[in-house]
């Protein structure tokens, strides 16, 4: 009996989840060194539209003020539902993240949307990316797409394409 007690799953307080949810943010997330940056900046198609070195235009949140266009940004949707089965968590979690490709035209934000949407479903679950293991990536077909009003004083408008990615993962 002492030895079932000693291997079982223990329940997390409330507080180590939280830290575990954010060290998921930071590990998928993350700005320079993140899951989704690291992969982006090894796909040409990506890179070939928004660079690839520490000044590629991606940007978790928002976009710098002024920045060039094309460029993507990428917010986190959900942070992170944890697989469970009978015995306790799966070590997965699932991550709902959203991607929004922007263009000074609509041809420009599609092409983006497209070149993150073929790397998302070629070549990116299956592997390990920034020490994070990647089960499966899921675009969903409900994309969307619309246009920014220009910034007082410009006549240049923002169009941008928003892809939803799900994504299944080591927990960190």
């Amino acid at each position: 009996r002492r030895a079932r007690d000693q291997n079982k799953i223990k329940p997390c307080s409330p507080r180590s989840r939280q830290r575990s949810r954010e060290a998921d943010v930071a590990g998928l997330c993350d700005e320079q060194s993140g899951v989704l940056v690291t992969y982006w900046k090894s796909v040409a198609a990506i890179t070939a539209l928004v660079g690839a070195t520490s000044s590629a235009r991606m940007y978790p949140d928002q976009a710098k003020q002024g920045a060039a266009m094309p460029y993507l940004v990428y917010t986190r949707s959900f942070g992170g539902q944890v697989y469970r089965h009978l015995a306790g968590t799966t070590g997965a979690r699932q991550s709902i993240v959203h991607v929004y490709c922007y263009g000074a035209t609509r041809a420009a934000a599609d092409s983006l949307a497209e070149a993150v949407k073929a790397a998302m479903e070629d070549g990116f679950a299956r592997h390990s990316w920034a020490g994070v293991w990647i089960n499966s990536s899921v675009v969903d077909d409900a994309t969307d797409d619309g246009v920014d009003d220009p910034t007082p004083g410009s006549d240049s408008k923002k169009y941008w394409s928003r892809l939803v990615l799900r994504i299944v993962h080591a927990e960190p």
